[in-house]
């Protein structure tokens, strides 16, 4: 069964003829249904399919292909008519795909292909509708398919950018963005890997990653937490590795770690801590400079501690000491060491202990060594270049 409408052959510009299927209007309840669809497929015998259902515009030899319209009508006192795209369910090989795919275009001058937008609807008054993109549920012998947000390759060109973000709010808070694993029963949780951009060539560099928080115009920006998850009852809390990366020719990156500066106010303070623990001895605490591998002569890394400076009054202190000792008897404080290195071919290195100089009215700063009090009656020693001196308490 062929529905045509007429031809045109004139060349003023005169349309074919139109087809309109409308179905029939109620003055008081609904109007009709319009329902196209092939007929059942023959018997599981013969191995009959259904029929295809194609709906398409015609090809265009000069000029723009026409448009293909779907949508539900407007509603007055009412909500507008749902749209449904679905793929029936079969009991044998793979499900059905559902593609959509804008326009490509095959012209020289400079054109992109189409745009493919997905759009909720908008509301006057209250919320705009959810976009919901999510794959089915698992069976019980498989694992749920694959969510892949990607732009296309590019052979003569930067490639397309991915772009995740909530809108703009005004009288409210904008909305969060949260990117999460599943959680499991059965194996590891599962990996989340945020990387930039690498690159093949010699002549430029890797694509940057960075991390900030919210800024805001009079009140606090927001913080950037970094940690690993608490452990089971059985396990142990995860790494947290701030490294730079390995290099064949050249330094390796840096790595810096400060507060900002701060007008009206005191700078950031930084806290480099171990956790308490209840078992074993303390988590140690090392910083250690880099070494040198090579045989041109070059040092080793400097490990510099300098206070901060005040523009108008006192620096700030410097103080290296080893905590209070327990309670327990024989709980003794933790050694203090100031050393410097063994030397293999050549002289160990200098210890310089010292007070500034001043260059107004005033005096150099003292030094002192000086050692604890007793509750009781033992000597201390003090020994300097070799020679013991014993201090008594009275």
């Amino acid at each position: 069964m062929v529905f045509s409408a007429g031809d045109t052959l004139t060349a003023d510009g005169t349309s074919g003829g139109a087809i309109s299927i409308t179905s029939g209007k109620s003055a008081l309840t609904s109007s009709g249904n319009i329902v196209v669809m092939t007929a059942d497929g023959g018997a599981p015998s013969t191995g009959g399919t259904t029929g295809l259902i194609t709906l398409s515009s015609g090809a265009a030899s000069n000029g723009n292909s026409g448009a293909l319209y779907v949508g539900s009508g407007d509603s007055v006192k009412g909500r507008s008519g749902s749209i449904f795209v679905t793929v029936g369910s079969g009991d044998s090989g793979s499900g059905g795909e559902v593609l959509v795919s804008a326009g490509a275009t095959s012209t020289a001058n400079g054109k992109t292909g189409g745009k493919l937008t997905l759009m909720s609807g908008t509301s006057a008054d209250t919320s705009s509708g959810d976009i919901t993109i999510a794959t089915a549920n698992a069976g019980t012998a498989g694992v749920t398919g694959l969510l892949s947000f990607s732009s296309g390759v590019s052979t003569s060109g930067v490639s397309g950018d991915l772009k995740l973000g909530s809108g703009d709010a005004v009288d409210g808070g904008s909305g969060s963005i949260s990117i999460t694993g599943g959680t499991a029963d059965g194996g590891d949780g599962g990996d989340m890997t945020l990387s930039a951009g690498n690159v093949v060539t010699s002549a430029h560099k890797g694509g940057d990653v960075s991390i900030a928080s919210g800024y805001s115009a009079t009140k606090s920006s927001g913080d950037v937490i970094i940690n690993s998850a608490n452990a089971g009852a059985n396990g142990v809390s995860g790494f947290v590795v701030l490294s730079s990366g390995v290099t064949t020719i050249g330094n390796s990156g840096a790595i810096y770690i400060g507060s900002g500066k701060a007008t009206s106010g005191r700078s950031g303070t930084i806290s480099v801590t171990v956790g308490t623990g209840n078992s074993g001895t303390g988590g140690d605490l090392v910083f250690s400079a880099g070494g040198e591998q090579g045989s041109d002569g070059k040092t080793g890394g400097k490990v510099y501690i300098t206070s901060g400076k005040s523009a108008l009054s006192s620096s700030g202190d410097i103080i290296i000491q080893s905590a209070a000792g327990g309670s327990a008897p024989g709980g003794v404080t933790g050694l203090v060491s100031l050393s410097s290195g063994d030397a293999t071919n050549g002289n160990g290195g200098d210890i310089l202990i010292g007070s500034g100089s001043t260059s107004a009215s005033g005096r150099g700063g003292n030094v002192a060594v000086t050692v604890g009090l007793l509750a009781s009656n033992y000597r201390n020693i003090v020994s300097i270049g070799g020679v013991m001196a014993r201090l008594s308490v009275n």
